[in-house]
């Protein structure tokens, strides 16, 4: 009897685990759909200076999936609005205290490149 019950011991556990394994869906079968750009729900750090200033200052943005960002440094937090061109390779930001509109070039998906001031001159991004 003793025997027996080792065996059982050993072996409901083991089929437990076996089906559990089984049952987990694979990537392929997973129903959360694949975001539609590399740009929501992430965050980018870089270098910036303000207009005749030899300071440069460190920032994150973080892009939300909801097409809104926050910037952050030294000075503060500040939100507004982004958006991903049709071709996906354009991301313009809107802070929106003041309108101000920057401009980058989506290499791949990793690099946020070539930043582009489009209605202001108050800092250049220096390193992204």
């Amino acid at each position: 009897m003793k025997r027996y019950s080792f065996f059982l011991l050993f072996l409901i556990p083991l089929l437990v685990v076996v089906g559990l394994a089984c049952s987990r869906q694979t990537a392929k079968d997973d129903p959360t759909p694949a975001p539609t750009d590399p740009i929501s729900d992430t965050q980018w750090h870089g270098v910036f200076a303000y207009k005749n200033t030899a300071t440069f200052r460190v920032f994150t943005i973080n892009f939300k999936a909801t097409g809104e960002f926050i910037w952050q440094d030294l000075s503060g937090s500040y939100d507004g609005t982004w958006n991903l061109n049709e071709a996906g390779d354009n991301v313009t930001i809107t802070f929106r205290a003041n309108g101000i509109q920057t401009s980058f070039t989506l290499l791949g998906t990793t690099e946020l490149a070539r930043p582009k001031n489009l209605n202001h001159d108050h800092w250049v991004i220096t390193k992204n």
